[in-house]
């Protein structure tokens, strides 16, 4: 392929050369020529091989045998080492700091870079690191738990709803519980209690030991009365049996009577969207790969 011409993709040469077929089958000699003249310049292909194109298929056909990998594992091991480093940016932003980075890690004992691996890493494209380095490791299927049956006339008459994106004024709250079980449910575990503003992106988070009333109500009254340092209006949380039972509810009505209860619509993910995206950056990227809800 000829250099200093914008080159085409596979795909955009391929069919710019089925369009330019059907003309160059019709034509005669002195314009086949003047065609094929155009074609070489447009796709930057040979004279030859742009004749052997168009007597094909132009059509893509799967490799007969499989490239052999270009890199082996240590480059693999070194980018993952890299990626972590980095805090996982995109693979865009990482390779341009791959061989540096490499080298800063040698320094501190984080990796071995010999002078192998470091051409290796000097040749890499990005293309490459983004697909042999993807990102963390993703957690193992969450625990699926049922929303529960809305029974007393007070939940129910709970507005279930989405807080809007472009709420001015601060005190609206989204809430969260965030589940730190491992592979099991079962027993008594750690929870994280999160509740974040919506117009500020203010946060406030309590660890808790079980999901008890006490201890929930313990968190909130903690959360409301010391983390937040303007007036708060609104609570929105989830459809969890935590939040939405007569006892929270009747603590949050005593204690916070300035408060509105809203929640979130069952399964909306993007009702909670706020304090979800919080619940991976501020709670999760913390505490490792635990099986959270």
């Amino acid at each position: 392929m000829k250099t200093g011409v914008e080159q085409l993709t596979l795909d955009e040469r391929l069919k710019y050369l089925r369009i330019m077929r059907a003309r160059y089958q019709q034509a005669d000699r002195q314009t086949k020529t003047a065609l094929l003249d155009q074609m070489v310049a447009v796709t930057g292909l040979h004279r030859k091989s742009v004749l052997r194109q168009l007597g094909g298929d132009l059509q893509r056909h799967p490799r007969s045998t499989e490239r052999s990998a270009t890199y082996g594992p240590e480059v693999q091991a070194a980018l993952a080492v890299i990626a972590e480093s980095l805090d996982y940016v995109c693979a865009e932003r990482r390779h341009p700091q791959v061989v540096t980075t490499a080298e800063y890690l040698t320094a501190h004992g984080e990796l071995l870079l010999t002078p192998t691996l470091r051409a290796q890493l000097a040749h890499i494209s990005f293309s490459t690191v983004r697909r042999l380095a993807p990102g963390p490791a993703a957690n193992p299927a969450r625990i699926v738990r049922p929303y529960p049956r809305l029974g007393n006339a007070r939940q129910q008459q709970l507005l279930a709803k989405r807080l809007p994106w472009d709420t001015a004024v601060p005190g609206y709250l989204e809430l969260d519980l965030v589940f730190h079980c491992g592979p099991s449910s079962s027993g008594e575990f750690g929870y994280t209690l999160q509740m974040i503003d919506v117009a500020t992106g203010w946060s406030g988070r309590r660890a808790l030991l079980g999901r008890s009333y006490v201890a929930v109500a313990d968190a909130c009254d903690y959360l409301l009365t010391q983390q937040f340092p303007f007036p708060l209006s609104e609570l929105h949380p989830d459809n969890g049996s935590e939040f939405l039972n007569a006892n929270l509810l009747r603590f949050i009505a005593q204690h916070f009577t300035h408060l509105v209860w809203s929640r979130s619509r069952p399964y909306r993910k993007n009702d909670h969207r706020n304090v979800e995206q919080k619940n991976a950056t501020l709670v999760r990227a913390l505490l490792g790969g635990v099986l959270c809800k």
